[in-house]
């Protein structure tokens, strides 16, 4: 895996950790009868799964572009266009990071 994909890891892991914060900190403020409207992005068991689940798609997808990196393959037989395509998935995946730090601007599609 490549500084990129793991970068792109640990900014997932802090999605995760955040969204489950911020759920258990609305959760312990309010009584367990309100009902919290779907908007709230956490607080609401549906949407904090939702976007837990959103964190697990990530993370399957760029478990899949490093398969494509460990084909078996000898390096010359590999496609330009498909090693382009797996580097141009990345740098997609990391934009909504791009302020964060430790984004690198060579990373930048």
């Amino acid at each position: 895996m490549n500084d990129l994909a793991s970068w792109l890891l640990e900014q997932i892991a802090d999605d995760e950790r955040l969204i489950r914060a911020e759920d258990e900190r609305l959760n312990s403020l309010l009584p367990a009868a309100w009902v919290i409207p779907d908007i709230m992005l956490v607080g609401n068991p549906g949407n904090t799964e939702r976007m837990l689940a959103e964190c697990a798609a990530k993370r399957a997808r760029l478990r899949l572009l490093d398969q494509l990196d460990k084909l078996g393959m000898p390096r010359g037989t590999r496609s330009l266009l498909l090693e382009d395509w797996r580097r141009e998935m990345l740098a997609r995946e990391a934009l909504p990071y791009a302020d964060r730090p430790g984004y690198r601007e060579e990373w930048r599609p």
